[in-house]
């Protein structure tokens, strides 16, 4: 990955590069905003990461419905299997241990958002 990229597409990054800007810091409380208005939003991160995955061929868009290659699915696979085996299962999230890293599987939330 070039740091273009790495730089285009880190969270961590536009953080810090936020709080330089504030030149006195941000609220603890608007970081949501701050990230879904402004980096998301503001961004167009959406419709970018749509055109990346496109144009890497992860992905194909049938009647608005996303939906995975071949590739895609081996990369998700992977990146599912490296989260299970190699992620720790506990986070250090502010002072505290969160448990529950591992695994992305929700089967309710995601059926909110299914092609129909």
């Amino acid at each position: 990955m070039s740091i273009p990229a790495l730089i285009d597409r880190s969270l961590s990054f536009y953080m810090l590069e936020k709080i330089q800007q504030s030149h006195v810091g941000i609220n603890r409380k608007k970081f949501d905003d701050l990230f879904i208005k402004d980096f998301v939003k503001k961004y167009n991160m959406i419709d970018v990461r749509l055109t990346e995955q496109l144009t890497s061929g992860t992905i194909f868009i049938e009647n608005d419905c996303v939906k995975l290659t071949i590739k895609g699915q081996m990369i998700a696979d992977f990146s599912n299997n490296f989260r299970r085996h190699w992620l720790p299962a506990e986070r250090l999230i502010i002072n505290n241990y969160v448990k529950g890293r591992r695994e992305l599987s929700n089967e309710e939330l995601i059926n909110r958002y299914k092609c129909e």
